[in-house]
C-alpha cells in the first residue's frame, strides 16, 4: 500500500501502478450496488489510511529491532575473529593452518550477512512511514514555509520496482532525521546514525542550518546530551556543533543550557573520552565565529583549565591549545579563569609540542600594553630558558622543543624586547650556559645561533663536522650550478637594496654580541667535549665574523676582528689545539670540477690547447655518455653516466660545468658541434622524461654569444613544460641586468636586449607562475637604469596580469621616460589617490605578512640566506624578494614625481600624522595610520631625492623616539625598519648619525641601509609594567553580588554542604571534607536532589579553582535527574533562584519538581531518561 508524502494532496493524479481517491470511491460505489449511496468523505478515508499505518509501523518496527540485534551480533561475531585471527598470526604458521582457515571461513561469513542485514536495514528505514505525515508538523521545524517544496513521490508497482525516486528537498530530509529522533527505546546506534545522517545533511546544504527553530531543533538536543550513552551524547554535540552559524545560533545554543552540560562532559573520566572530545570540539567552534569568544562561560574555560592541569589526561594538549586561542581573543577571561599558570607550565615544563604557537599566543599578549597587563613584564618567556639552565631538565627532546620556541621568540619585535629587558638578563643567561660542560646543551645553543643568524651549513658541514679531509666537491646535489658569481658592482642607478631581515639580523647579532657571545664560543672551542662540537663551534665563529663585518657598522667589527685569545692559542706550536683554532681562521677546501673548469677555460686561449681538446677523449667520451640520454641516437646503456641516481650521487654533473664552459667560446661551440653534442641537446630538450637533466643543460650554459645555446633556451622557454619554462625563465635572471664575469668592462643594454625580449614574451605564459617569474626578474632589472629605459620601450603589456605585474607598472615610475609613459595613461594620479586614499594602510597589512614569513623562515627552507661557501660570499638571495613595492619610493626617483609629491602635500600629511598621533597605543585604527606613514616616510626618505622632504619637515627625530620609546613593541619594530630606510640616503645618514644611529657602509662610503643605535640598553629600555592580578579583575559587575549569594543557603545542611565545598580547594583540609560530604550523602541529604543547591555549587566551581578529580567529586554527589531538571527548565531561572532563594523551602522545592516533571511532554521524555535515582558517573 503506497501512501502521500507528507506536506502533499491527498488527491493526487493518477500513476500507473497506484489508486487515487476516485479510484477507491468508484470501487466501493461499484461493490455497494446503485441502491445504496456510500459517500465517503476525506476525512474518513484519512482515518482508515491512518489505521493502516499503525498497524504497519508496528510490524516495520519488530522487524527493525530484530534485524538491529541480528546486525550487532553478527558484528560482535565479527569483531572476535577478527581478534582470533590477529591472536593466531603472532604463533607459528604450521600449528594453526587449519585453526586459521575455519576463523577466516567465519569472518567471510559475518562480513557476507553484515551486509546483507546492513540493506535489509536501509531498505525498510526508506519504506518507514513518518509518524506525523502533516504539513503543519513539518512547518513547525522552520522559520518560514514559503520555501518548502513538497516533493513527487511515485508509488512503485511490482513491475516498476526498478525505478529510482525523485530526491528528496533537504528541509523535506532534516524533517525526517528530527522525528527519528523523537523515537524512544531505541539502542544508541539508532540515534548515533541519525546524528550522522543530519551532520551530512548540514554538509551538503550549509544554508540548511539558518532556517532551524531553536525550540524545537534545541529540545531534540538536550534530549541527546541527557542521554545516558556516551555515544549518544557525542554524537548530540557533534550534530549542534554543526548547526552553529552565526551569534546569534551562539547565543540561542547557550540558552539550552548547554554551559552546564559541557562542564558536566569535561569532568567526566578518561572511558568518557569520546564525549569529552566532542564536547571539547563544540567549544571550540565558538571560536570560530565572529565575536563568539564572548559566549564562552567562565565556568567552561575553568573546566578547561582544570583538565589542562591533568599531566595524564589525554585531552591535556588540546586542552592548553584551546586555553591559548582563548587567551588571544579574551585574555582577561583566561586570567580570571586560572588559565595562566597550565599556559606557563606547559612552556617551561616541555609538555606540550607545539610550544611555538603557544608562544605566539603569549608574544600576542606582549605585544600591546592593554594585553600585557595581565601578563607579569615578561617572566613567562623566561620559563623557556629553564632547560638550559637548569640541568634536571636537560634532556635532547626537551632541549630542541625549547630552542624553537626560543628561536620563534627572538625572530620576533615582541620576543626580542622582552628578553632583552633588565639589561638582557634572558639572553645572558642563555649564552652563559655554553661555560657548562654539558654538550647537549652547548650544541643546542649553537645550533639555535645558527639558525638565528640564518646560516646555512654548506655541503661539506657534515663530513667536516665528522673530522673527514675535505679532498673532493662533495655531492653534486649541493652543487651551485653558477659557474662563477663576483661581487655585483654598484653603480649609481642601482641601489642595491637589502633584504629587511638583513637588518633584524645585524641587530640580533649586536645583541648577542653585547650578551657575550663570543667568548662563550672561544671557551667551547677550548674545552669542547668532543671533536665535532668543537668543529661546529669553530665555523660558527668564523660565520659570525663574516656576518659582522658584512653588516654591523665598523664601530662594532673592528673590535669583533681581533680574537687575541684565538690567535694565541692558533700560534702556540706547542699544543696540538692549534690546528683546531688555525682552522677557524683558514678554511681549506679542494675542489676538483673548478679546476677543470678552469683547464678547459685555459686550453681554449690558445690554438695549441684547442688542438689538444679536440684530438682529446674527453669531448667524444662526454658526447657518448650524452648520447646514451638520447633516445634518438641508438645508443644505450644499463647503467647511463648521466642517469639521475649518478647525477645525485658523483661527481658527474661536473662534466656539464664543462660544457658551460665551451658553450661561451665560439671554438668551444665547434667542438661541441663537432662530436654533434648539439643535436643530442635538442632531442634532450624534448624529452619529458628527464627534466633534472634539461635544468643541467639550461643552467650551465653561457648565453653570452649567439648561437646554438639561445635557441636551445628559447625553446626551453615556449615548448617545455611548467616547471621547465620557470626554470629556463630563471635562467635568464643572470642576463637581465646583472653583472657578468665573462662581459666587456662597460656594459651596456645592448648585451641583455635577448634576456629581456625574452622576458617580456614570458609575461604571456598560460601559467601565472611563469609570468610571476618574469614580473619578478623584470622587475629586478629596473634596478639599472638604462635597462628600465629599454624595458619602457618594450612597451610591455600588464593589463592581463593584475596585482601580478602592478610591481613592475610602480618601477616603470624611476625614470623620466616611464613617469611620462605612464603619465599619458592616467596612471601616476588615480594610483597616487588610491594610495593616499587606502592603499597606504592596506600596504601596512601586506609587508607585515611578507616580514613576518620572512622571520619564520627556517635557513634550509629559505631561498634568501646566508651561505658559507666561499664562492659565494655575498648573500644568495634577491635583495627585498618578500617586501613589496611602495608607490610613494618609485615616485620619488624622479625630479617629475618629486615635483607631484610637493604639489600634492602628501608628505606633509605624513609627517603631521607622525608627530601628532605617533604616540598613540590604544586606537587600532590610528595606529595602522601611523604605520602607513612610516613606510610611506621611509620609502620617500630611502631617495636621494627624498633627502629635502626628511629636511624640512624634521620627521626623523619623531621616528626615532618612537622607535625608543613607544608602549607598542611591534610599531617599534616598524620605526627601526624605517631608519633603516632612511639611512639608505646621504642626508638621512647623516641626520641619524646626529642622533646616535651608526650604520655600516661600503668602501665608497654608499650606506647598506643597515643601521643600529649606538645604546642598544636604550633601544631596548623596556620598564616593568603593573600586573593586574586576578582577583582584581570583575567580568560583570554583578560578581561581588553572585558569589555572596552562593555561598549562603537558609539550610543548615545545604549551608554546611557549601562550606566543605570551599574547603576542598585547601590541601590540609580536603580529605576530611570529603569524608563528611560522603557521610552527608549517605544520609540521602535533600540538597544533592535540589536543583537550586546544584547551581551554587556549580557557580563556587566557576569561582574557584578546583582540580579535576575534586571537580568529578563534587559532581558525583549530586542526583542526575538535578541536570535534567536545570536543562529542561524544570526550575526557575538563574536570577529567580537567586532572588528567591531565602523564601524556598524543601517541601516548596520537592513539589515544584514533582509539578514539573508531570507537566512534561512526551517528548522531553526519551530513552535517555533514567528510571530511578543515580550519580553521574
Amino acid at each position: 500500500m503506497s501512501f502521500a508524502p507528507r506536506g502533499s494532496s491527498l488527491a493526487p493524479s493518477p500513476v500507473p501502478g497506484s489508486f487515487s481517491n476516485s479510484t477507491i470511491r468508484s470501487n466501493i460505489g461499484a461493490r455497494a450496488g446503485s441502491g445504496q449511496d456510500i459517500n465517503l468523505s476525506l476525512r474518513e478515508l484519512r482515518d482508515l489510511e491512518r489505521m493502516e499505518e499503525d498497524q504497519n509501523r508496528g510490524a516495520e518496527q519488530k522487524m527493525l529491532s530484530a534485524l538491529r540485534e541480528s546486525l550487532n551480533r553478527e558484528l560482535k561475531i565479527k569483531e572476535g575473529s577478527e581478534n582470533l585471527l590477529e591472536a593466531l598470526n603472532n604463533k607459528k604458521a604450521k600449528q594453526t593452518k587449519d585453526q586459521r582457515l575455519r576463523v577466516e571461513t567465519e569472518l567471510n561469513s559475518s562480513n557476507q550477512k553484515i551486509k546483507e542485514l546492513r540493506n535489509q536495514i536501509s531498505e525498510l528505514q526508506k519504506q518507514k512511514v513518518p509518524s506525523t505525515p502533516t504539513r503543519s508538523r513539518m512547518d513547525g521545524l522552520f522559520q518560514s514555509s514559503s520555501n518548502l517544496r513538497s516533493p513527487q513521490s511515485v508509488s512503485r508497482s511490482a513491475v516498476e520496482s526498478d525505478v529510482e525516486e525523485p530526491t528528496e528537498s533537504p528541509t523535506y530530509a532534516l524533517a525526517e532525521v528530527l522525528q527519528a529522533l523523537e523515537v524512544e527505546g531505541l539502542t544508541p546506534d539508532y540515534y548515533v546514525g541519525h546524528a550522522n545522517d543530519l551532520v551530512e545533511l548540514f554538509k551538503r546544504h550549509p544554508t540548511l542550518k539558518y532556517d532551524l527553530v531553536w525550540s524545537i531543533f534545541g529540545l531534540r538536543m538536550q534530549v541527546m546530551l541527557l542521554s545516558e550513552s556516551r555515544e549518544v551524547v557525542a554524537a548530540g554535540y557533534r550534530m549542534i556543533r554543526y548547526a552553529i552559524s552565526d551569534i546569534n545560533s551562539l547565543q540561542k545554543i547557550r540558552t539550552l543550557n548547554t554551559d552546564y552540560l559541557v562542564v558536566l562532559s569535561l569532568i567526566k573520566e578518561r572511558k568518557a573520552d569520546v564525549e569529552r572530545e566532542q564536547a571539547l570540539k563544540f567549544v571550540r567552534a565558538f571560536l570560530e565565529v565572529k565575536g563568539g569568544v564572548q559566549e564562552i562561560s567562565r565556568a567552561v574555560v575553568r573546566t578547561i583549565v582544570s583538565v589542562a592541569e591533568h599531566s595524564e589526561d589525554r585531552l591535556r594538549a588540546i586542552c592548553i591549545e584551546t586555553l591559548a586561542e582563548i587567551m588571544v581573543r579574551n585574555p582577561a577571561l583566561v586570567v580570571a579563569s586560572g588559565g595562566l599558570r597550565p599556559l606557563s607550565d606547559a612552556l617551561g615544563e616541555g609538555t606540550y609540542v607545539a610550544s611555538e604557537s603557544l608562544t605566539a599566543a603569549f608574544l600576542f599578549l606582549l605585544d600591546a600594553p592593554q594585553r600585557r597587563r595581565y601578563l607579569r613584564s615578561g617572566y613567562e618567556l623566561e620559563v623557556l630558558f629553564v632547560a638550559f639552565t637548569d640541568s634536571l631538565y636537560a634532556s635532547p627532546g626537551f632541549l630542541k622543543q625549547n630552542s624553537e620556541a626560543i628561536a620563534y621568540a627572538m625572530k620576533s619585535w615582541p620576543g626580542l624586547m622582552t628578553l632583552s629587558m633588565y639589561n638582557f638578563r634572558a639572553i645572558r643567561s642563555l649564552i652563559s650556559c655554553l661555560m657548562l660542560p654539558n654538550p647537549g646543551i652547548r650544541e643546542t645553543i649553537i645550533d639555535l645561533l645558527y639558525g638565528l643568524f640564518r646560516i646555512k651549513s654548506p655541503f661539506w658541514a657534515k663530513p667536516f663536522f665528522a673530522g673527514r679531509r675535505l679532498t673532493t666537491y662533495g655531492h653534486v646535489a649541493s652543487l651551485k650550478v653558477n659557474i662563477q658569481k663576483p661581487p655585483v658592482p654598484t653603480t649609481e642607478d642601482e641601489t642595491g637594496e637589502k633584504n629587511f631581515v638583513d637588518h633584524y639580523t645585524a641587530l640580533l647579532l649586536a645583541v648577542m654580541i653585547s650578551s657575550g657571545m663570543m667568548p662563550g664560543l672561544l671557551q667551547v672551542t677550548r674545552d669542547a667535549g668532543t671533536p665535532e662540537l668543537k668543529r661546529k663551534t669553530t665555523l660558527l665563529i668564523g660565520e659570525v665574523l663574516k656576518l659582522a663585518s658584512r653588516l654591523l657598522p665598523s664601530s662594532w667589527s673592528s673590535d669583533l676582528q681581533l680574537l687575541p685569545e684565538l690567535f694565541r692559542a692558533a700560534s702556540n706550536f706547542k699544543n696540538d689545539e692549534r690546528f683546531d683554532a688555525a682552522g677557524t681562521v683558514y678554511q681549506i677546501s679542494s675542489m676538483y670540477i673548478k679546476v677543470g673548469c678552469a683547464l678547459i677555460h685555459t686550453l681554449l686561449q690558445s690554438v695549441e690547447g684547442i688542438k689538444y681538446l679536440a684530438d682529446s677523449k674527453l669531448l667524444r667520451q662526454i658526447a657518448e655518455c650524452l648520447a646514451q640520454c638520447d633516445p634518438t641516437s641508438g645508443l644505450t646503456a644499463q647503467s647511463p653516466m648521466f642517469s639521475k641516481e649518478r647525477l645525485s650521487d658523483t661527481c658527474c654533473s661536473g662534466y656539464f660545468n664543462m660544457l658551460g664552459v665551451l658553450s661561451g667560446d665560439s671554438t668551444g661551440l665547434k667542438l661541441l658541434d663537432r662530436w654533434r653534442m648539439i643535436n643530442m641537446m635538442y632531442h634532450i630538450i624534448d624529452l619529458k622524461q628527464r627534466p633534472d637533466l634539461i635544468k643541467l643543460l639550461l643552467s650551465n650554459f653561457d648565453y653570452s654569444q649567439m648561437g646554438h645555446p639561445r635557441v636551445l633556451l628559447s625553446k626551453a622557454l615556449t615548448g617545455g613544460s611548467k616547471e621547465i619554462r620557470t626554470h629556463a625563465t630563471n635562467v635568464l635572471r643572470r642576463y637581465s641586468g646583472r653583472f657578468r664575469p665573462n662581459g666587456p668592462a662597460n656594459q651596456g643594454v645592448g648585451d641583455s636586449k635577448w634576456a629581456i625580449q625574452l622576458l617580456v614574451t614570458q609575461l604571456y605564459d598560460p601559467e601565472v607562475e611563469v609570468c610571476a617569474t618574469a614580473v619578478k626578474i623584470l622587475e629586478e632589472a629596473c634596478n639599472r637604469k638604462n635597462y628600465l629605459e629599454y624595458i619602457v620601450e618594450c612597451r610591455p603589456a600588464l593589463d592581463h596580469l593584475g596585482e601580478i605585474g602592478a610591481p613592475l607598472l610602480l618601477r616603470f615610475l624611476s625614470t623620466s621616460i616611464g613617469y611620462h609613459y605612464l603619465d599619458g595613461l592616467d596612471y601616476i594620479s588615480n594610483e597616487m589617490d588610491d594610495w593616499f586614499l587606502g592603499r597606504n594602510d592596506a600596504y601596512v597589512s601586506v609587508i607585515e605578512a611578507s616580514l613576518a614569513r620572512a622571520f619564520v623562515e627556517s635557513p634550509e627552507e629559505s631561498s634568501g640566506r646566508f651561505s658559507i661557501d666561499d664562492d659565494n660570499l655575498e648573500y644568495e638571495g634577491d635583495g627585498d624578494a618578500h617586501v613589496p613595492p611602495h608607490f610613494y619610493k618609485e615616485l620619488t626617483r624622479t625630479d617629475e614625481g618629486c615635483k607631484l609629491l610637493r604639489s600634492k602635500g602628501h608628505f606633509e600629511e605624513f609627517a603631521n600624522t607622525i608627530r601628532e598621533y605617533g604616540m598613540l597605543s590604544d586606537d587600532p585604527e590610528m595606529i595602522l595610520k601611523v604605520k602607513g606613514c612610516l613606510w610611506a616616510v621611509g620609502n620617500v626618505g630611502s631617495m636621494e631625492l627624498g633627502g629635502p622632504f626628511l629636511e624640512e619637515s624634521d620627521v626623523v627625530e619623531n621616528i626615532i623616539q618612537i622607535a625608543q620609546s613607544h608602549e607598542i613593541m611591534s610599531l617599534r619594530g616598524t620605526a627601526f625598519f624605517v631608519l633603516g630606510l632612511i639611512s639608505r640616503s646621504i642626508h638621512g645618514l647623516e641626520i641619524l648619525s646626529e642622533h646616535g644611529w651608526d650604520s655600516n657602509t661600503t668602501t665608497r662610503g654608499l650606506s647598506l641601509g643597515l643601521c643600529i643605535p649606538q645604546d642598544l640598553g636604550k633601544f631596548f629600555s623596556y620598564k616593568p609594567w603593573k600586573h593586574e592580578i586576578v582577583s582584581d579583575i570583575r567580568l560583570t559587575e554583578e560578581h561581588k553580588a553572585e558569589i555572596a549569594a552562593a555561598r549562603t543557603d537558609d539550610d543548615p545542611v545545604n549551608q554546611r554542604i557549601i562550606q566543605l565545598v570551599m574547603e576542598l580547594g585547601n590541601t590540609v583540609l580536603k580529605n576530611k571534607a570529603m569524608s563528611e560530604l560522603m557521610r552527608i550523602k549517605t544520609k540521602k541529604a535533600a540538597g544533592f536532589t535540589q536543583a537550586p543547591l546544584f547551581k551554587k555549587i556549580l557557580f563556587l566551581l566557576e569561582c574557584h579553582q578546583f582540580r579535576l578529580g575534586i571537580r568529578r567529586f563534587v559532581i558525583d554527589l549530586f542526583d542526575k535527574n538535578v541536570m535534567r531538571q536545570i536543562v529542561l527548565d524544570e526550575e526557575s531561572s538563574d536570577e529567580e533562584v537567586y532572588q528567591e532563594i531565602e523564601n524556598e523551602g524543601k517541601e516548596e522545592e520537592s513539589e515544584e519538581d514533582d509539578s514539573a516533571s508531570e507537566g512534561r511532554t512526551a517528548r522531553q521524555r526519551s530513552v535517555s531518561n533514567p528510571s530511578g535515582p543515580t550519580t553521574f558517573a
